[in-house]
């Protein structure tokens, strides 16, 4: 599923995921940034060794998944101040299905 977004949508989506780095060019250092987060906040939780962390807003909130759940896996939410990471997305194509139906809301006003 991650791969079929970046094949169609992995350099940018227009207002979907502004002010995210989600896109191709920034997808590299997440997971590096996310660690550093964690340990700027000095939280007890790390990353599972099989954590993938795919985005990344403004600096206080990431996103990842677990190569281990399958092809279209449960999305795992951080935020600043709120202590572990939680499950929020019951799979990769909710997350995408939500974040479209907000951005749409967003343009309708």
């Amino acid at each position: 599923m991650y791969r079929n977004f970046l094949l169609e949508i992995g350099h940018r989506a227009g207002l979907l995921f502004q002010g995210t780095d989600i896109f191709l060019g920034s997808i590299k250092e997440l997971t590096k940034e996310a660690k550093g987060l964690l340990e700027e906040n000095q939280e007890s939780f790390n990353l599972p060794e099989d954590a993938f962390v795919f985005s990344m807003h403004q600096g206080y909130e990431f996103n990842y998944f677990r190569f281990s759940e399958g092809d279209n896996p449960p999305v795992y939410q951080y935020i600043e101040g709120e202590g572990e990471p939680k499950l929020a997305w019951d799979s990769f194509s909710s997350f995408l299905s939500d974040q479209i139906n907000i951005t749409s809301e967003f343009v309708r006003g």
